[in-house]
């Protein structure tokens, strides 16, 4: 069995003691951020399911501002799956606007999620 996880601290000692083989992979820096927006957003350039062409080209400064924040390949995966529903839904390219609706609505959840989970720490002290 493979198990991934960025959350190595929420492991227990009895997951741990099954574990036979651990591998510590460091986070992307920039450049490879801005390989994986690259990649992801040149996916979503493909023909969509009603057979329009939902993407515009991103440029290499478009690509510099996005792989300056602090993002998994997961995170970026899902923004670009997410900003590309929400070009199709409005029947427009996919955009830096799209991307950036959501990168700040996912900016705000993560800040009540942290919020909310020092309230909980805190009250069970």
């Amino acid at each position: 069995m493979i198990m991934t996880t960025n959350c190595v601290k929420a492991i227990d000692d009895a997951i741990m003691s099954r574990v036979h083989l651990s591998l510590h992979v460091p986070d992307f820096d920039a450049a490879s951020r801005g390989r994986l927006w690259a990649a992801f957003l040149e996916k979503a350039r493909s023909v969509s399911s009603s057979g329009s062409q939902v993407a515009s080209k991103f440029t290499e400064t478009d690509l510099h501002t996005l792989a300056e924040g602090e993002m998994n390949g997961r995170q970026i995966k899902n923004a670009v799956r997410m900003a590309y529903a929400l070009a199709e839904d409005a029947q427009e390219p996919l955009e830096m606007k799209h991307i950036g609706k959501v990168l700040d609505v996912t900016k705000e959840s993560e800040f009540e999620l942290q919020k909310e989970s020092k309230k909980a720490d805190n009250s069970s002290l």
